[in-house]
């Protein structure tokens, strides 16, 4: 009984310090006059960030897009790309895993900077949860 009771108590122990490890995935969304931005960060052991980002061009012809590039800066790190070339429906798709020291906070609150064309645009990435 008393080993059943010690093998029950580190089960418990084990499954309280996953739970305790696992975030639930932000979702950050923001979006000015020709640009909508998603941002899905879901924490892993507190080590790493997966990061889902979506960024759609909402003019008429994405083709008209050239020259593209983002950053965004958040409290904890700066991420960004160049040369993106869209897709068809005016979208660009990026999925990565990053090695962080401090995981985003549901608080917190990105700046986006999206250069295309010669313009530069700036908007902010708020957490939709």
């Amino acid at each position: 009984m008393k080993k059943l009771l010690g093998v029950f108590f580190c089960l418990l122990v084990v499954i309280l310090v996953a739970c305790q490890q696992t975030k639930e995935p932000l979702n950050f969304i923001g979006e000015n006059e020709n640009w909508i931005a998603k941002l899905d960060l879901e924490t892993q052991n507190g080590e790493s960030e997966i990061k889902n980002f979506d960024l759609k061009y909402k003019g008429k012809d994405s083709k008209d897009v050239k020259n593209l590039e983002f950053k965004i800066k958040a409290p904890n790190y700066s991420w960004g790309m160049g040369s993106i070339e869209l897709q068809k429906n005016g979208s660009f798709k990026e999925n990565e895993i990053h090695h962080i020291k401090e995981s985003t906070t549901s608080s917190d609150v990105m700046d986006i900077e999206v250069k295309w064309n010669g313009k530069v645009e700036n908007f902010i990435l708020e957490n939709n949860n």
